[in-house]
């Protein structure tokens, strides 16, 4: 076992781990640096390993998008409550973030490796 720096945040990350302790990222090993296993003594349960390599800025994204969500329906609600007949801007808010959180998830399914 080694030590190797973050490609992120540059802390000190064991070769055996799968992410990065400090801030998550996924720790990408060259074939020199993998562990020497023997894939007949090790069941496949054991190795595999699911690492998501979703950015923070759509991770922001999509809450972003439900708080729009929310929002808009919380204005909605108030604006039917109040009897008001006048134009609200919570349709558009419900919409976009609709838009936003579709987006998003698309941009993430795309970028998947």
């Amino acid at each position: 076992m080694s030590l190797i720096n973050c490609s992120e945040c540059n802390h000190q990350v064991s070769t055996l781990a799968t992410s990065c302790p400090n801030c998550g990222a996924p720790i990408k090993m060259t074939s020199s640096q993998a562990p020497n296993t023997n894939p007949t003594t090790i069941p496949d349960y054991e190795q595999t390993t699911t690492v998501q390599e979703t950015s923070k800025t759509l991770k922001m994204y999509i809450i972003i998008s439900m708080l729009m969500i929310i929002i808009g329906v919380f204005a909605t609600c108030t604006h039917i409550m109040n009897d008001s007949k006048s134009f609200t801007f919570a349709p558009f808010l419900i919409v976009g973030g609709f838009l936003l959180y579709f987006v998003t998830k698309f941009r993430i399914w795309w970028h998947h490796k």
